[in-house]
């Protein structure tokens, strides 16, 4: 019997791994380790995983800040079922799985990357900016299985106001997802995520956050020319749908094929409003 790991951070991705029966899984924050938690609340060698007489099992390696289960201080614990276990400021999701359920987790995988190529053929043929960023949006958010997905298109001072296409909730004056991970997101250039907003240190008091309940979040930078033309945004409010580290491949790639296209879109309607303001002004 398999099990998933899911290493929940604070504000990144969650990493996924499958183990396996036949051997024995050091966790801990050395680069040795079987699986390594990038995280100085977690000791070097701080527990292990292993299969035991038909039962998964995690022990703690006497670690500076212990394991905790259902906020009790644990030395070992059986993985009967989907269980949160805390290492330090972490958390680890772990989950036994079936045979036929692991393999239905790579079939699934597998699907997403042809749901891409679908998707990305879909918008090769889309010559209208506002039909490419709405098949982009609904595209991302099928792949994400997400509740909300949208594909914000920066105007030059890069900011979030330009929201062609989009549902109410990405309005300018009703936008409810997260700027602040938006935000951190064009500045970093980088992919940020977080898999609960709720008890984030920085996002927790946001309005949004509060009033919309949103926990797993992720934002992806859109990058063509070497500048950022948009972002990817995404997010849930089921406790336990996190974006793991394959999500985030596949939405990268989506955004990297989608990069160019997007790019002379926008030069496409930026070249449309000046001939209509030509037309005005001879007109006048």
């Amino acid at each position: 019997m398999p099990l998933t790991c899911r290493i929940l951070y604070q504000d990144r991705f969650a990493d996924q791994r499958s183990l396996f029966e036949q051997r024995l899984y050091l966790i801990g924050r050395d680069k040795h380790c079987d699986i390594v938690v990038d995280d100085r609340s977690v000791s070097r060698r701080h527990a292990h995983v292993r299969y035991h007489d038909g039962d998964w099992l995690i022990t703690d390696l006497n670690s500076t800040n212990g394991c905790f289960f259902d906020e009790r201080k644990i030395s070992e614990q059986i993985i009967h079922e989907r269980s949160v276990i805390k290492i330090g400021s972490v958390s680890l999701e772990l989950q036994p799985l079936t045979h036929k359920q692991l393999t239905t987790d790579l079939q699934h995988r597998a699907w997403q990357h042809r749901q891409l190529r679908t998707i990305r053929q879909d918008c090769i043929q889309s010559h209208d900016l506002k039909r490419l960023l709405t098949q982009a949006q609904q595209g991302a958010q099928n792949i994400l299985h997400s509740e909300r997905a949208a594909l914000i298109l920066l105007n030059d001072k890069s900011r979030i106001d330009q929201c062609i296409g989009f549902p109410d909730w990405l309005e300018p004056g009703h936008f409810s997802g997260s700027k602040t991970l938006i935000k951190q997101a064009i500045n970093s250039r980088s992919v940020v995520a977080v898999n609960n907003a709720q008890t984030h240190q920085h996002l927790r008091d946001q309005r949004s956050v509060i009033e919309h309940s949103i926990k797993a979040a992720i934002a992806v930078p859109i990058s063509y020319s070497n500048c950022i033309i948009g972002v990817f945004y995404a997010d849930n409010v089921h406790q336990h749908h996190y974006f793991t580290d394959h999500d985030v491949s596949v939405l990268s790639l989506f955004a990297q094929q989608l990069s160019s296209q997007l790019a002379f879109a926008q030069i496409d309607l930026q070249l449309q409003w000046v001939e209509e303001r030509l037309q005005q002004l001879l007109a006048g």
